[in-house]
Order: C-alpha cells, then structure tokens, then sequence
C-alpha cells in the first residue's frame, strides 16, 4: 500500500495529544499509592492503617465505582456526541476530582473527589484507544494506539516521583494535598488542545458527514510516500462502503448481541482485561508501598522504589508499542501473561518466607520478582491489551464494546482495592494466589480462542469473525478510488 511505511507528523500529533487522557488515568490511578506512604495524610484525618482497612479501601473503591460508570458515560457520549466531545466532558470531570481532593477537609470530600476522577478515567479509558485506533493507518495502529499505555504508565511514573518530591515538603499538609490536587492538570492541559484535534473520520462517515471524514482523512495520512492520498482515498471507500453494509443489514447495539460473531467479539473484550486484572496488577501498584513495609522497606525509600517500578513500566510499555505489529497480539498476550504468572509466584514465595523478618536477601529477591513481574506485564501486556480490544468491533460498536471492555477492567479491581487491606491483614501471601490461578487458567483460552489482528484495517477485522467484508484493499487503492465523495 502506498505510504504504508509512513506515518505523518500530523497524525503523530494527534494521537500524542489524545494520549494525554491517558496520562490522566495513569497519574489518578498511581498517586494514591505514595500518598497512602505519607504519614501526615493519616494525621489530618485522624486514620490509624491498623483499625482503619474499611476507609483505606475505600478510596480506591470509590475511583473504580467511578471508573465502571464513566466507561459506560465515555461510550454513551462517543457514540451520541463524537469521540472529540466526549474527550471533552472527561477533561471537565477530571479537573472537578482534582480540585475536590486537593482542597478535601474531610474523607467525604476524598471519596467524593476519587469518584470524579475515576468517572474521568473511565471515560478516558474507553475513549482514546477508540479514537486513536480510528485515526491511526493499519500497518501502524498496534504502535499509535499503544501510545495510550504508553502514555498511561508514564502518567504513573510521574505520580510516583511527584508524590516522592511532595513527601519532601515541610508543610505537612502541602505534602498529599499537592499530589492529590496535581491530578487535574493534565485534562487541564488537554482542554484547548481539543479545539485543534480533527473528530474521528469513521464517526463522520458513519453520520453522513463524508467530504469533512475525507479531508481528514487526507491531513491524518499525508506524507512524502504517499503524495496523491491514495491511502486516505482507499480507506475513506472501505469504510464507508462498511458502514453502508452495516447500515443495510440494521446493525445496532442490540442486534450485535443475536450474532454469534459479536458475541465473541464480546468473549474476547471481556477476556482480555479481566485476565489482566486478575493477575493482580492495579493491587501491587495501588498497595505497593504497603507490600514494601512488610518486607522492611519503610518511608521515602519504599516510595522510590514504587517510581522506578513505574518508571520501569514506561520503558516496557514504549517497547510494547514498538513491537506489537511485528510480534502480534495474541503471542505478546501468551506469553506476557505467562511470564507474570510466574514471576508472581516466585513473589509470593519470598513474601511467605521472609515477609517481616530481617534477612535483607530474601526481602530483596522479593523486590527483584516485582519488578521481573512488570517486566512481563509492561514489555507484552498493557498496551497489547487496549490495542486488541480496540479494534476489535466494527465502528457502530466499538464504542459500546470498549466500554464493556474497560469495565472488565475496573470491576475486579473494585473488588480486589475494596478487600485487598482485609484480605493482607488476615490471609497475608495467600491473597496473592487468587493472582497466580485465575491468569493460569486463561493461558490455553487466549492460544486456542484467540484471533490475530494485526496489520488488518479496522474493516478487514470483521473478516475473521466469519462476517462480510463490504472492499478488500488493492494495493492502496479502492474501487473508486474515493469517488462520489458529498457532503
């Protein structure tokens, strides 16, 4: 296909300031865990960690409460309101939630703040990868849509070391206030730019807005290898010669639920982050700093260690984006989560043996399989994970679809933040095995039920889930070559 080696700078661009939703849900996500290490935030709200699970666990369960109902808001405004819009109602969210936990007086107005800001994440969560997948080529969509993990765990990253640097500061309420507060800056940052993003060209096309879709179409895919559009061209026939199938057969929401093809469409959305999930990765990084104090690792330094375990993240999460259209989805899933499966296994064996003891060796090697554990979780899982659930749907549905998908996502970790400090005050390491188990038991699904996607245009994908393909690519032109383009 002409051009196929290229991605333009415009569409970089584009895709990067999208990516700041994502950096969003990395930073809310990441800054309770040095905050929950910060001794004065206990102090102004009189908490005591040891009588006080129920509150603790609290806060994170009232952002994943948050993060279910925005996932299924961002799909309802995407969908209704197109993809630009939709980003726009997350950044107003978000700035709300921060501006509430930076200013709380109480733990009502923490709980109050954390459902704001998970309400934002969740829409975020649902809305970027959908819109960067619809903007993104085919040969380099796994890449441009991986910016959003990527993005994800830099936000992450920067959460750790800002609530290191707040940990620092002599006023001792200035310390989680600021950490907590500085949450609201990136959909804050993100606000104005959203005048310049172009909306996605499916969700035109699919409203009958097709000269708007094609001229987009035209900025996003213009380079020097491709000087006479043919890409933009082929792709704006394919999809709306998709969208018109679609359209003819009445497909809708309800409808896809009575076809076996959505259905595992659906399978696999639910799959693939609830896997993930359960392999316990929002706990070990929401509860980090707590896992660093069992093993002896106390005050500043546990919270250092939580930023170059995030660091670390980033640095698998940009290779992760590098490499999923060359290695493929369903491998990097395989063995990513088998290589987490194990490492965690070797964890929770240091933590049954050396937890609360002082042998330095055993607690460090506890340390070492933390971070062998998101090594494999950021270098095959992370970005694979919101890349194929994506692009899985066809556009009538993948807002819908990823919604479902993100609340797959959220719903256990709800569950595992609400009895995690229960559950580490009374079953300790044996918590860790639900971890171990559950991802194990996925590992045959994922190899045998899993289909491959990559370098397939959104459109092809329906192809091999048995449905019809309304135009194949031929040699970066279409039929018409982008003919009877209207208004």
């Amino acid at each position: 296909m002409a051009g196929k080696n290229n991605i333009s700078t415009y569409n970089l661009l584009v895709v990067l300031a999208a990516a700041l939703g994502s950096f969003t849900f990395g930073f809310t996500v990441n800054v309770t865990g040095p905050v929950l290490g910060m001794a004065s935030f206990y102090d102004y709200f009189n908490l005591d960690i040891r009588q006080t699970t129920g509150v603790i666990g609290a806060i994170p369960a009232c952002y994943f409460s948050g993060g279910i109902v925005g996932a299924g808001l961002g799909a309802w405004t995407a969908a209704l309101l197109g993809r630009r819009r939709a980003l726009a109602i997350a950044c107003i969210l978000g700035i709300v939630g921060g501006i509430l936990v930076g200013t709380a007086v109480n733990i009502a107005m923490i709980l109050l703040g954390r459902l704001m800001s998970g309400l934002c994440s969740g829409a975020f969560q649902t809305i970027v990868p959908v819109y960067q997948s619809e903007v993104s080529p085919a040969s380099h969509r796994g890449h441009l849509v991986g910016q959003h993990g990527f993005f994800l765990v830099l936000g992450g990253t920067t959460a750790v070391f800002a609530g290191l640097g707040c940990s620092f500061a002599t006023n001792e309420q200035l310390q989680w206030r600021l950490a907590l507060a500085l949450s609201s800056l990136p959909p804050l940052v993100l606000s104005p730019a959203l005048i310049w993003l172009p909306e996605s060209p499916r969700w035109l096309i699919a409203r009958g807005r097709l000269e708007q879709a094609h001229k987009i179409l035209r900025q996003l895919h213009k380079s020097p290898g491709d000087p006479d559009g043919l890409l933009a061209a082929s792709e704006f026939s394919q999809i709306r010669e998709q969208v018109e199938l679609e359209d003819r057969e009445n497909r809708s929401v309800l409808s896809a639920l009575m076809q076996p093809s959505m259905r595992k469409r659906l399978v696999l959305a639910v799959l693939t982050p609830g896997l993930l999930q359960c392999s316990g990765v929002l706990v070990i990084i929401t509860y980090q700093v707590i896992l660093y104090e069992n093993l002896g690792i106390t005050g500043w330094r546990s919270i250092l260690l939580l930023g170059v375990y995030n660091a670390w993240s980033a640095v698998g999460n940009f290779f992760n984006a590098r490499m999923i259209d060359k290695v493929g989805r369903k491998r990097l899933l395989f063995w990513g989560l088998l290589g987490s499966c194990i490492s965690l296994s070797l964890y929770t064996a240091m933590v049954a043996r050396y937890a609360g003891t002082s042998n330095r060796i055993g607690c460090g090697f506890g340390v070492l399989f933390v971070y062998l554990y998101t090594t494999f979780y950021a270098f095959c899982l992370d970005v694979t994970s919101y890349v194929y659930c994506a692009e899985i749907f066809p556009t009538y549905m993948r807002p819908t679809g990823m919604a479902i998908s993100i609340i797959s996502y959220f719903a256990p970790a709800l569950l595992f933040a609400e009895v995690a400090p229960t559950a580490f005050a009374t079953i300790g390491w044996k918590f860790y095995l639900i971890f171990i188990l559950v991802p194990a038991c996925g590992l045959p699904v994922i190899w045998f039920y899993f289909p491959e996607t990559g370098q397939l245009t959104l459109e092809e994908v329906a192809g091999i889930f048995g449905e019809e393909v309304a135009l194949e690519r031929r040699d970066g032109r279409s039929d018409d070559d982008g003919k009877g383009i209207t208004s």
